[in-house]
């Protein structure tokens, strides 16, 4: 019965209907407490609720009563990565355990990929020390994908890093490899719309402005609030000199929260 409840939160969870998921999760510890999984489903649920100090106790709880419980190990990273102030320390311990348990799991390399770039994120761009966690991140998303080179978030996130670098070297070689990894990304799955807008980037800094703008449009079309994607397509469109769907398109970026489209649309001729 725990089991089965347990599964059934996991479901409510991914179809996000975190209170019923929560309900679910406390019927079935109360059904057995001692079944460790449903303390990390609870976990991830308490996650998706932003109350990341019980999230962390349930993962606990759950690592406590099975210490080979992948899943909590992956939750409580994620939970040290959300908090206000990033724990990267410990979230990278938490995913180091995690490849201890489970060195063939491509999520966790595939994590890791995505904690260093999230690193590497908050250092400002003329800081010596941004290159090296882009270098870092690509290296885990590659691993990931020698493990499972269908695993789509390492396709993504290995186009991403690449991206990042070129933009801080300058090399166009970079950029084309982010399109080859983003291109292989949308041929496992064509709805990722963070790939569609990665790969807009990607073309828009090789100035393969069509490209870009197809790109840009179908990040848009999988998700209509994508801001960073409409700012991406009003940038295409102003360098394809067609100001007045820029402007247009600025003003969407900006009604969902674009600062840069902000920018942009105030220095539009």
């Amino acid at each position: 019965l725990a089991l089965f409840r347990s599964n059934l939160g996991y479901f409510y969870d991914e179809q996000g209907e975190h209170d019923r998921a929560k309900e679910t999760f406390e019927g079935a510890l109360a059904a057995d407490d001692r079944y460790g999984h449903t303390h990390a489903g609870l976990g991830w649920n308490l996650y998706a609720l932003d109350d990341y100090p019980g999230a962390l106790a349930e993962f606990d709880q759950a690592i406590a009563l099975n210490p080979d419980d992948v899943d909590a190990y992956i939750g409580k990273s994620s939970a040290f990565q959300a908090q206000d102030e990033p724990d990267y320390d410990q979230a990278i311990a938490m995913l180091d355990k995690a490849a201890d348990v489970a060195p063939k799991n491509p999520r966790i390399p595939t994590d890791h990929g995505w904690l260093q770039r999230a690193m590497g994120n908050r250092l400002a761009f003329d800081d010596a020390n941004k290159l090296q966690p882009y270098q870092d991140a690509e290296q885990y998303f590659r691993n990931a994908v020698a493990l499972n080179d269908q695993y789509v978030s390492a396709q993504i996130g290995l186009g991403w890093v690449l991206q990042d670098q070129a933009n801080i070297t300058a090399d166009s070689a970079k950029y084309q490899e982010s399109v080859d990894a983003l291109k292989r990304a949308l041929a496992i799955d064509d709805g990722q719309s963070g790939a569609y807008n990665a790969l807009g980037w990607s073309y828009y800094s090789l100035q393969q402005y069509d490209d870009a703008e197809d790109a840009f449009r179908s990040a848009i079309e999988l998700d209509d609030t994508y801001a960073d994607a409409q700012y991406g397509l009003g940038r295409t469109l102003q360098d394809l000199g067609r100001n007045d769907e820029a402007r247009t398109i600025y003003q969407q970026a900006v009604a969902n929260g674009s600062d840069g489209a902000q920018c942009a649309l105030d220095a539009l001729p």
